[in-house]
């Protein structure tokens, strides 16, 4: 990619060059941005969720009620970062409506170019983007401090073996939080 982000600095892409990121089964992670707690208390390896976080739990819950070519495995929301796997089954049409809303491709990107770069890495990048946004749109009514940090990572699964790990990584990672926290 030789675009410039803003005019400022080149940005290159973390997605797979050789995938379209559609039809497959993903293991995803979003951050808030600078890892502030809004989602969720860890206690003896258990998840108590915040306000913020029923709020994601809610959304994530409902996404293949408004994505008919996704369904969702296991999830986890932890303090300030959530992992879940997604299962693409076809490929999108344009545009989602959601609570009388109409969401463009990538509504949870803060530029236009983002926008279209998100829109070129296909219909995975599409469901973050529009999970990312439904997500704030509801949790800044909670804490009008509530930010994603932006993109997300994600790893494409390519048997049951790593659908075996994914699941495995989402059930053990309360358990690893009160040792590796950084705070």
């Amino acid at each position: 990619m030789s675009d410039k982000f803003l005019n400022l600095y080149r940005i290159t892409s973390a997605r797979a060059n050789w995938w379209n990121y559609g039809n497959g089964i993903y293991f995803i992670t979003t951050n808030t941005y600078n890892r502030e707690r809004f989602f969720s208390e860890i206690i003896n390896g258990e998840v108590k969720l915040l306000a913020c976080g029923e709020v994601l739990k809610e959304t994530w819950e409902r996404l293949p009620g408004f994505f008919s070519y996704i369904s969702i495995d296991d999830f986890v929301i932890m303090p300030d970062h959530f992992h879940g796997i997604i299962m693409i089954n076809q490929t999108p049409g344009e545009e989602v409506i959601i609570d009388n809303q109409v969401f463009e491709p990538n509504p949870g990107y803060s530029s236009e170019k983002m926008s279209e770069i998100a829109l070129k890495a296909g219909p995975l990048a599409r469901v973050v983007g529009t999970f990312k946004s439904m997500v704030t749109r509801k949790a800044r009514k909670i804490n009008k401090q509530f930010k994603w940090q932006e993109r997300f990572y994600d790893r494409i699964i390519r048997d049951e073996n790593g659908l075996f790990a994914a699941r495995e990584y989402i059930r053990m990672n309360p358990l690893k939080w009160e040792i590796d926290s950084p705070r």
